[in-house]
């Protein structure tokens, strides 16, 4: 097994070192073929999450921290983001956001597939991220949020 964490401001510009980490720290723990196609996807959710840590979490506020830690385990990656930001309920908000995404008058369903002939531009980060990962859950342990989310190896 192999694992590495990045530390991190809610800054924007700390946000935009998540790609060069993934690529470096992650990716190489991988075979070729599994960072060809897991990569890219581990760097999309990571990228969205986060970001959402910030604008919903922090509110924006550069002043917070977290944490982005992996594992490599022989069938997946396990990613894990702590923040102490505010409580995220991640059942309530991804219904919310797949039937932000849907079209209206349809029941959330997070197996949906968005609408994207609505004018909606908000709502898909979830969405999106539920469709990269094999596992996603967000948990309230003592006063952070860890978020957890597994992408399988091929």
């Amino acid at each position: 097994m192999n694992d590495a964490s990045l530390h991190l401001r809610t800054a924007a510009a700390a946000l935009r070192s998540i790609g060069p980490w993934v690529r470096e720290q992650l990716v190489p723990s991988l075979d070729e073929r599994a960072a060809e196609i897991v990569g890219p996807k581990i760097e999309l959710a990571l990228t969205e999450l986060c970001g959402n840590i910030v604008e919903h979490g922090y509110l924006g506020s550069a002043d917070g921290e977290l944490t982005v830690s992996f594992t490599v385990s022989p069938s997946y990656v396990a990613v894990m983001i702590v923040d102490d930001g505010v409580p995220f309920e991640v059942a309530t908000n991804v219904a919310t956001a797949t039937a932000t995404a849907a079209a209206p008058g349809r029941d959330a369903d997070p197996d949906a597939n968005p609408e994207l002939d609505t004018e909606e531009t908000n709502g898909y980060g979830l969405f999106i991220v539920r469709r990269l990962t094999s596992y996603f859950v967000v948990e309230r342990v003592g006063n952070r949020n860890r978020t957890i989310v597994h992408f399988d190896l091929p």
